[in-house]
């Protein structure tokens, strides 16, 4: 036998730590959660639960107050500082944005999006992440909207082949 744990992703495979969520089918026997079931949650000291896992796979995290929006950022931008940040020393976009990530490290550490660690194990939040990921799909968003309105300002004056 080895000591080797699986590698593998997939929904029969194993780990380091397994937990395993069951119900009472009303006799002896165990049956799997319902759909949409909460299966796992974590929650501090105080009464409130901050992450919840459900039986479908979902993950639920409590932002309470804590969403954030980008705006003063280009948050494109950050999520390319990010993706340089975080790469491996050797990766070829790493040694092309060297100069970009250097700017953009202090933002990415000032908003909490990124902790960077001297060991190179990086730590990025995730809530963070998906708010960073929201604000930059809005600001393309706006971005469209104006490109295609001043589309549409120019076909007007373009003559029609009638």
């Amino acid at each position: 036998m080895t000591d080797a744990l699986p590698t593998t992703k997939s929904t029969s495979t194993g780990a380091a730590v397994m937990v395993q969520a069951t119900t009472s089918d009303g006799g002896t026997g165990i049956q799997a959660p319902a759909a949409n079931s909460n299966i796992f949650a974590v929650w501090g000291s105080g009464p409130y639960v901050r992450f919840i896992l459900d039986a479908d796979g979902d993950s639920h995290q409590d932002v309470g107050t804590a969403w954030t929006n980008f705006d003063e950022f280009d948050d494109v931008g950050l999520l390319t500082a990010l993706a340089v940040g975080v790469s491996r020393p050797d990766d070829a976009i790493r040694e092309q944005f060297n100069a970009f990530l250097e700017e953009h490290r202090g933002p990415l550490e000032r908003v909490k999006l990124v902790t960077f660690n001297e060991d190179g194990h990086h730590f990025v939040n995730m809530s963070r992440l998906t708010m960073l990921l929201v604000g930059a799909v809005r600001q393309l968003g706006a971005q469209v909207k104006e490109l295609c309105t001043s589309v549409d300002s120019i076909k007007r004056l373009l003559p029609t082949n009638a």
